[in-house]
């Protein structure tokens, strides 16, 4: 039989736990004291926090009140530059004797559409600053190293937007030059419409800029064609060779193309303009040398082809090696460009008050038109950058602006039909270029920089050395060594004046050997 077995399960039970006893008053009185210290601790940081806020507030007002400070002194040094620069240009434009004319109107009209530019410019630099910042396109003040100004990045190559401004404002000249400032022909003089009209009215009524006493070709219904399309084939050459430059300058900035290589990019630069240069190559022999000589015209072809392209790659590399102090790049340009504008008036000026107009006087007078159209849009867009540029800067200029300014200058030059006193107002530059000889051509060591020492503790730079312990040789390094330790700023105000004079110079030089050098 089989016996069923069951399993007996037992149930555990467990018992229940006991009361929670009731919070004794002591303890209650210590959760009080706690809940209290931390009401005042965290009391405490809010009022750190506050007076943090309050500190940051009054330190941004503080700094905010510095910046506007720093940008009104800077616009104001930046408004003496330019008007030492403009002003005898435009004192001689209005005391020179210009009667109602279409040149008048030309130069008018270009300097109103390169007051356009000035502020075109000032609103584009900021927006390409930003793009270029967030780019990595940007560098630090070695001058101020050791110091806050420092370490802020600055950004660079905003060359590049004075040179698009630039190009857009010959265009645009062209344009109307082309169209409404031509000399129209004999049969359409009553028939102009409403430009003529609004022009009489502002300016005047414009004499023919051929008079009935000049050649039969140069009379508009004879050579207007020929004419206009000499203009604009001499136009376009300068407005590609100015725009290939700022490319290749924007091109170093962005590949740091290595010093020799810099002097190949000008010379191609310079290709339109010898492709479409249609003046004389002939030179004029000084009156002492012409005995010696036996005549006074010497024809140089082909070398007086290569003169021009040496005197466009001293122009672009000049201004860059001269340079390292904010502002100095663009004052320089800033001051040989009004000198620029000033020769172009007076020539002009000299020009119009003849009673007969001579083929060669025709040709003179369109060379230093074709000149000071090129140069007014300059003045205009390095005033603009100036502000940003100059001490202490907020932007850096780049090779960019270095090859577009000597570019710019040296085809106003080199088309304008006086190169020879170009060259006279680059007095500093070829100072500097023949001290430097011997570390450009590596006959003694050549750092990277050869910018001044910084001294942080009375804010004052020095002559900087070599590696070989001899001072670096540059105009800069030069002005510290005869005039001693200064500022920055001094240092620039001084090249700069130096610039001046140099310029003011040239003039005096010219008047001196006129009528006994040529």
């Amino acid at each position: 039989m089989r016996t069923r077995m069951r399993m007996r399960t037992r149930t555990r039970t467990r018992s229940p736990s006991p009361p929670v006893p009731p919070r004794r008053a002591r303890t209650n009185r210590k959760n009080r004291m706690d809940n209290q210290r931390k009401t005042t601790t965290n009391n405490k940081h809010q009022e750190e926090n506050n007076n943090n806020n309050n500190n940051n507030d009054n330190e941004g007002k503080v700094q905010g009140e510095a910046d506007v400070r720093t940008c009104g002194e800077r616009t104001r040094d930046v408004g003496v530059i330019v008007a030492l620069a403009l002003l005898p240009a435009v004192l001689a434009l209005a005391m020179g004797g210009f009667k109602p004319s279409r040149e008048k109107e030309s130069i008018v009209c270009s300097g109103l559409l390169s007051l356009v530019g000035f502020f075109a410019c000032k609103r584009l630099i900021p927006v390409v600053a930003r793009a270029n910042l967030a780019k990595g396109l940007f560098g630090k003040d070695i001058n101020k190293r050791g110091t806050e100004g420092g370490e802020i990045p600055i950004p660079e190559s905003l060359g590049l937007a004075t040179g698009l401004v630039h190009i857009v404002c010959i265009v645009l000249f062209q344009v109307i030059h082309t169209h409404f400032l031509r000399p129209p022909p004999s049969s359409q003089r009553h028939h102009e419409g409403w430009w003529s009209c609004l022009k009489d009215a502002l300016l005047g009524p414009s004499d023919s800029p051929y008079p009935a006493s000049s050649p039969s070709y140069l009379l508009p219904q004879h050579g207007l064609d020929d004419w206009t399309e000499k203009w604009l084939i001499q136009y376009n050459s300068a407005l590609a060779s100015i725009s290939l430059m700022v490319f290749l300058g924007f091109a170093d900035d962005v590949l740091d193309i290595p010093w020799r290589t810099k002097l190949v990019l000008p010379t191609v630069a310079t290709l339109p303009i010898i492709a479409a240069y249609t003046g004389s190559t002939a030179i004029l022999i000084p009156l002492p040398l012409r005995d010696l000589v036996g005549c006074s015209l010497v024809d140089l072809g082909v070398l007086y082809q290569i003169f021009m392209v040496l005197v466009v790659v001293f122009c672009t590399n000049s201004i860059n090696i001269l340079a390292g102090l904010n502002g100095l790049e663009a004052g320089q340009t800033l001051i040989i460009a009004g000198a620029v504008l000033l020769f172009n008036v007076t020539k002009l000026s000299s020009i119009v008050a003849l009673p007969e107009l001579t083929l060669e006087d025709v040709r003179v007078r369109d060379a230093h038109l074709f000149s000071a159209y090129i140069t007014l849009p300059l003045v205009a867009v390095t005033a603009a950058l100036l502000l940003f540029n100059y001490y202490p800067s907020r932007v850096f200029v780049g090779d960019t602006y270095t090859y577009f300014a000597g570019m710019a200058l040296a085809v106003s030059g080199i088309l304008g039909h006086f190169s020879e006193t170009l060259l006279v107002f680059f007095i500093p530059q070829i100072i500097n270029f023949v001290y430097s000889t011997p570390q450009l051509f590596k006959v003694v060591p050549c750092p990277r920089h050869r910018l001044p020492v910084y001294d942080r503790e009375t804010g004052l730079l020095h002559p900087s050395r070599r590696q070989d312990g001899g001072y670096n040789l540059n105009l800069v390094t030069l002005f510290l060594r005869l005039f001693g330790p200064c500022t920055e700023k001094q240092l620039c105000n001084r090249i700069l004046f130096f610039q001046f004079v140099c310029c003011a110079f040239g003039f005096a030089l010219r008047h001196v050997l006129a009528g006994v050098y040529k």
